[in-house]
């Protein structure tokens, strides 16, 4: 039954409607992107080729030894208790055929070095306490491990043919700079991690990251990770983020650019139970694009997606957590799911939300090469809402070409998917244009969306409100006699 403000009936009138949108160019331009997105490659793998050479150094408790074994590689070693120090040329270059470093001792590498510097070790760096590395140039032919001690890296570049992992335990420091590795970046443990601005290249890691799926940045460490901005992401193989972690991508900073590519399990972001991401603004002409599916996994987690002005996603935007997306456009190639499989509100941005996303646009694909594996609503809708997403907030940009549009579904006449509300989806807010011209809009089990003081004009192949399901909107009349008008467009 249709009523207005007043809890009158309105009258209903059953005529011919056009589709308002049907010629839209904003509308047109907007479903044109999908082929883009549906187009768009990973970043490129790094290939760190870093030769062989040197002679090997054992940083050990016979100073004898090890401070021989310094001068063939060309450098001093000096030890003062348990920590060795050692000291090359300013500006020269180094090959270290391969570094051991006993139990308890930690290790100061090139402190004086210059930018010009470059220490080359051509094997795997594991450290036993804290490693220290000076300005300059460092290359790492196999992984570079972190002892208890943690890290504190004050070079320009880390070029790793293998991983970075900085440790389970203790805290670890790189400043601004440029880091590449080949086979991803592991943050474990207890660890407390934080990278300064800059370039980060990473590929596929070679090693599962938790249960299953190989990434570029694994982060599962309880310690927290903080990466300054502005800063220029290229993930190969996308990042997860295990149960109980938290990581900040591009922090404190609008000109940020991500390019995350998708894992060997097909997504380009998952967040685990309890999990905390954010992931900076990108204002400045950098990219926003995931090339995988974007999806919070478990319970009480939380993404955060900064501002830009577009954000492709080539797979699907689902969440069993909450998701705070910042303005800009969202073009999605398959589907967006809250609630499908389960999960609702948590603390994300301060607040406990399900989706709060003020100045968005959804652009949606449902496209049939995305896999609707696990989706969870009933008939895989282009959008759903659903289990205990009682906080829902969407309410499009109010300038620019897509100003008022809040959600634009498929617009191939052949694609029917439209737009499911559910059990559990009460407290929905919904202003601006919901435009599913092919598919159905279904609101069902107790789903209710409000207006909180917005209109929301709703377009749609039908349109089916049950089971105790509300629809509300708050539209300003124009003209000087208010009107209170409901249309459904075939």
């Amino acid at each position: 039954m249709l009523r207005k403000p007043d809890n009158s009936v309105l009258t209903a009138q059953k005529k011919p409607v056009i589709n308002p949108y049907a010629d839209s160019t904003a509308v047109s331009s907007a479903a044109a992107r999908l082929a883009n997105v549906a187009g768009q490659t990973a970043p490129a793998a790094p290939t760190n080729s870093l030769g062989i050479g040197g002679n090997p150094i054992e940083f050990g408790y016979n100073n004898t030894t090890t401070a021989a074994q310094a001068l063939t590689i060309g450098c001093v070693a000096t030890r003062s208790g348990s920590t060795w120090t050692l000291t090359c040329p300013p500006g020269a270059t180094r090959t270290i055929s391969a570094v051991t470093i006993s139990g308890g001792i930690q290790v100061v590498f090139n402190p004086t070095g210059t930018a010009q510097s470059v220490l080359n070790i051509a094997n795997t760096l594991t450290g036993q306490d804290r490693m220290t590395f000076g300005p300059g140039t460092y290359n790492i032919r196999g992984n570079f491990i972190g002892g208890s001690g943690g890290i504190t890296f004050n070079g320009n570049a880390l070029n790793v043919g293998g991983f970075i992992h900085p440790g389970t335990s203790g805290t670890s420091t790189f400043g601004a700079g440029t880091y590449s590795a080949n086979l991803g970046i592991f943050l474990m443990g207890s660890s407390t991690v934080s990278f300064g601005a800059g370039t980060f290249n990473i590929g596929r890691a070679t090693v599962a990251c938790g249960s299953s799926g190989f990434y570029s940045i694994c982060s599962q460490t309880s310690g927290g990770v903080t990466i300054a901005g502005p800063s220029t992401f290229n993930l190969h193989s996308g990042m997860r983020v295990g149960g109980g972690a938290t990581i900040a991508l591009g922090n404190g900073s609008n000109g940020n650019s991500f390019h995350l590519g998708s894992s060997s399990d097909g997504f380009a972001f998952r967040g685990d139970g309890g999990a905390k991401t954010t992931i900076g603004n990108a204002t400045a002409g950098g990219l926003m694009r995931f090339g995988g599916n974007v999806n919070l996994t478990g319970g009480g987690s939380c993404l955060v997606i900064g501002e830009a002005p577009q954000h492709d996603i080539r797979g699907n935007l689902w969440a069993t957590g909450a998701m705070l997306l910042r303005p800009g456009v969202y073009t999605v190639l398959g589907t967006v799911n809250f609630g499908g499989s389960g999960g609702g509100n948590a603390m994300c941005g301060g607040s406990s939300i399900g989706l709060y996303a003020d100045g968005v646009t959804l652009v949606i694909g449902a496209d049939n090469s995305v896999s609707q594996t696990g989706n969870g609503c009933a008939g895989t809708p282009a959008f759903c809402l659903s289990a205990g997403y009682s906080s829902v907030l969407l309410r499009p940009q109010a300038s620019g070409a897509l100003a008022d549009f809040a959600v634009i579904g498929p617009q191939s006449a052949s694609n029917a998917r439209g737009a499911l509300l559910t059990s559990g989806a009460t407290n929905s807010v919904i202003n601006g244009v919901f435009y599913m011209p092919n598919g159905p809009f279904v609101s069902s089990g107790g789903a209710a969306t409000g207006d909180a003081g917005g209109c929301l004009e709703l377009v749609a192949r039908n349109v089916s409100l049950s089971a105790g399901a509300v629809l509300g909107s708050n539209c300003a009349s124009s003209g000087s006699t208010a009107r209170n008008i409901v249309r459904l467009v075939p």
